[in-house]
Formats: C-alpha cells, structure tokens, sequence
C-alpha cells in the first residue's frame, strides 16, 4: 500500500506541477480548484493521522525535532499551533467511536481536519453538538470561522458559569515595559 500512495502522490505532483491556469477557462480552472481542494483535505487529514502515529513512535526526535507538532509544522509548512490541533484532532477522531460521522467526513474529503477538531472540541463539551457541526462544515455558504465561532458559543454554554469565569480571570494580564526607544509599552488581555 505504501508504494502504491507514493506513486500516486508523485504522480498527482508531476500533474499540478505542469498546470497552466492561464490556458483553462474560468469554469475549468474553479473545477479543478474545487477537486484539489479536496483532495488537499483529505491529503491533510492522512498527514495528520501518520503524524499522529509517527508521533507515537517518536519519530519526530530521530529527525531532531523535539515535537511532533514541531516536525509536522516544519514538514507541512504550517504553524506549529496548527500542526498541535492537527495532530491532536487526528487522535481524537481515531479514539472516540461516537466521532466516526466526522471522521468519515475528513477521510472523504468533505472537511478539513481543523473543522473537524472544532466539532470533536465541541462535541466533548457538549455531547449531542457535533451532527449540527458537521452539517455547518459541510455547508459550501459557511467558513472556518463561522465553525470556530459556533463551536466556541457552544463550548462556552456548555461549561459552568463559575469554571468559565475562573478561566477568564485567570487569562487577564498586563504587562508593561520600556522599548528600546525608551517608549512607554502595554501589553494586555481581559475580556
């Protein structure tokens, strides 16, 4: 199977790197946009379950990354608090049987694996959320933050009054200090 992929991608690699948008219509070129975004979520969602697996047997320290979300990061070309909710979602998709909907949802390529850690996130907190997600994700009119705000609103009604007020106090801060310019600096977050 593994070489049976590798010939693929690199196949799929040889055919992207000879496009030439500028001889496609605009229907063609939104089509094949359209058919490779797709593919890159399903592209992503496998990078993030092999990372999550070459995680688990601390691959990423034999190629001298310190994290897995580090060597995923470097290796992908993303943040590394992306590569970390990747990954994360990619464990929590594989270990919690009442997430197969969404986890069929990213293997077909119907969502990202970041809109499926917003619906796992969710979904934990509040149990019962994640088939009202799912159908947000999938809805072609609704973007990534329209899913993060929703999941968020759900999250936060979900929680106890007094545990999510500990949490907001507990995330203010204030920090001051002089530039090097010798200007006076603040740096702040309280809700």
């Amino acid at each position: 199977m593994l070489c049976e992929v590798v010939e693929s991608c690199e196949a799929l690699e040889a055919a992207v790197a000879g496009l030439d948008p500028a001889v496609m219509t605009g229907e063609d070129a939104a089509d094949l946009a359209e058919r490779l975004a797709r593919t890159v979520k399903r592209c992503q969602s496998a990078a993030a379950a092999l990372g999550a697996r070459a995680a688990e047997c601390h691959v990423h320290r034999r190629r001298g990354f310190s994290t897995a979300a580090g060597w995923l990061a470097n290796t992908s070309g993303i943040s590394h608090s992306d590569a970390r909710r990747a990954l994360l979602a990619a464990h929590r998709l594989a270990d919690n049987p009442t997430a197969a909907p969404v986890a069929a949802a990213v293997a077909a390529g119907d969502i990202s694996i970041g809109q499926a850690g917003e619906i796992v996130d969710a979904e934990d907190q509040a149990p019962g959320s994640g088939k009202q997600l799912l159908n947000l994700a999938q809805d072609p009119k609704a973007n990534f933050g329209r899913l993060r705000e929703e999941s968020r609103r759900i999250r936060l009604e979900a929680m106890d009054p007094e545990e999510r007020h500990d949490r907001q106090v507990a995330g203010r801060y204030a920090r001051f200090w002089r530039s090097e310019e010798h200007t006076s600096e603040l740096q702040s977050h309280h809700d």
